[in-house]
Formats: C-alpha cells, sequence, structure tokens
C-alpha cells in the first residue's frame, strides 16, 4: 500500500509539473501573438535590474581581496623586474666611470712624462685580503725591486714575481728592505715602513730637518735616483737615542689607484 500510495504522488507531482510547463508555454505564445511578450519583457528586467546590480556590487565586493592579491603578485614582479634592470644600469655606469678615469690616467701618463713605454709597464693594482700586487708578471718582464710608482711618487717596490703578477710590498710595509733617501737640504737617511705609516730613519741627531721639504731616492738596485717619495712631515726623538725619526707624509695611495708603474 506504502509502495502504491508513493507512486500516486510522484505521478502526481509529474502532472503538476506538465500542467505548469504547459500553461507557461501557452502564456508565452499567448503574449506571442497578441504582441506583449516585448513590454512583458521589459517590465521584467526593470522588475530584475536592481536585483541583479545588487548580485553585481556583492560579487564585486567578495573579489576585491583576489584582485588586491593578483593586482600585488604583478606590482611585485613588476618593482622586481625595474630593481633588476635599475641594477643593471648602475653596473654598466660603474663600468663606463672606471673605463673613463683608467683613459684619464693612462692620457696624463703619456702627457706628462718623457720616459719610454720599453723601460716602463702601465698596470692595474690588485688588491686583495692576502697582499697587494699589480697584473703584470715575468711573462711581462717583470723582475723583483722594481719600483711601483703611482702619479710620480715611489709608493712600494715589487718583491715577488709569477707569471701573470707580482707582489707589492708597499713602503709603509715593516717587511720592505730600507730605501736610501736624501731631503731637498742634503739630508741623507733611509725609509722603512712600521705597518702604518713611511719613516724615515738614522737622520743623525745634530742635524736639523724641517718639516715640508721634500725626499728623494738616492739610488740602488731598481730604484732610480732622484725619485720622489713624499714631505717630511713630523719629526720625533728620542733623548737618549743618537739619530731622530721622521715621518714622510705620501698624498697618493696604492688601494686609490686606477692605474700605476712599475719603472
Amino acid at each position: 500500500m506504502r509502495k502504491q500510495s508513493s507512486y500516486l504522488s510522484e505521478s502526481s507531482k509529474i502532472k503538476q509539473l506538465v500542467m505548469l510547463f504547459g500553461s507557461v508555454l501557452g502564456t508565452v505564445f499567448l503574449l506571442v501573438t497578441t504582441g506583449l511578450f516585448a513590454h512583458f519583457q521589459s517590465k521584467v528586467l526593470i522588475i530584475s535590474t536592481p536585483v541583479v546590480q545588487k548580485n553585481a556590487e556583492i560579487i564585486s565586493v567578495l573579489t576585491v581581496p583576489l584582485r588586491s592579491v593578483f593586482s600585488g603578485v604583478k606590482k611585485e614582479e613588476k618593482i622586481q623586474n625595474l630593481s633588476l634592470e635599475v641594477s643593471s644600469l648602475q653596473s654598466r655606469v660603474a663600468a663606463l666611470e672606471y673605463v673613463e678615469s683608467e683613459n684619464k690616467a693612462l692620457r696624463a701618463l703619456l702627457e706628462n712624462s718623457d720616459r719610454t713605454l720599453s723601460e716602463v709597464h702601465i698596470t692595474t693594482p690588485i688588491v686583495s685580503l692576502a697582499y697587494p700586487a699589480v697584473s703584470v708578471g715575468s711573462l711581462d718582464g717583470i723582475q723583483q725591486n722594481r719600483a711601483v710608482v703611482l702619479s710620480g711618487t715611489l709608493i712600494g717596490i715589487i718583491t715577488e714575481v709569477f707569471p701573470e703578477q707580482s707582489r707589492v710590498t708597499l713602503l709603509s710595509q715593516s717587511q720592505l728592505k730600507p730605501v736610501l733617501v736624501r731631503t731637498e737640504s742634503g739630508v741623507e737617511g733611509v725609509v722603512v715602513g712600521d705597518g702604518r705609516s713611511v719613516l724615515m730613519k738614522h737622520i743623525p741627531r745634530e742635524i736639523e730637518i724641517t718639516e715640508g721639504e721634500r725626499v728623494f731616492t738616492l739610488g740602488q738596485e731598481g730604484i732610480r735616483k732622484n725619485m720622489f717619495v713624499g714631505k717630511i712631515g713630523r719629526v720625533t726623538a728620542d733623548p737618549s737615542a743618537p739619530t731622530k725619526v721622521a715621518v714622510i707624509q705620501q698624498y697618493v695611495s696604492f688601494y686609490d689607484a686606477v692605474l700605476v708603474e712599475i719603472w
């Protein structure tokens, strides 16, 4: 009995749906034949427009977080691409500035020098944590004890030579062998380093030496005579010592050089 009643209820529902669908079709057919369908359609659209607009606003509000997320991703990608482009441009500018400074330094050496290029090697410094060096070696004819010159100033000596580069010992470094020098007034001494400063030592205590005097080399193996070393700075004397010491001021630095000369 229960199965039979369920079948009857389902068949009645189907009949109702068929009748509803038929009435809808009949109404539409009637509206079309009478020419009222367009008027009916406009009324439906007018009534439904606020609902559609409201739904559109709701959808717009709900999708704001998604739009902001995707917009943020795009902005980050653009910023990253711009950063890469800026970095590349900065690298190119730095390279061009270095080439320009190198050309200026080379032009200054060639224009203000009466030395022949066969006697002098012009090269770039190599600054490392191990030791200062230059980018020429035995393959370029470099030998030990040759002078390293920057802007006409003796700043160091070649102390170790490799095939493609050479080690430089600066005048301020303590392991450099003494360099014989004299002041422009004729006071003689030796230049050694203490690891920080260039010092002129073994100056007789009784001889006067004036701050600001220029200091030149006396000449020895690998170091020509009358090479400019610097100017006399502070002079100190130990009361118990027979000699005094002067600090030599150098106005150029190996670590700031673009090009140096090997004499």
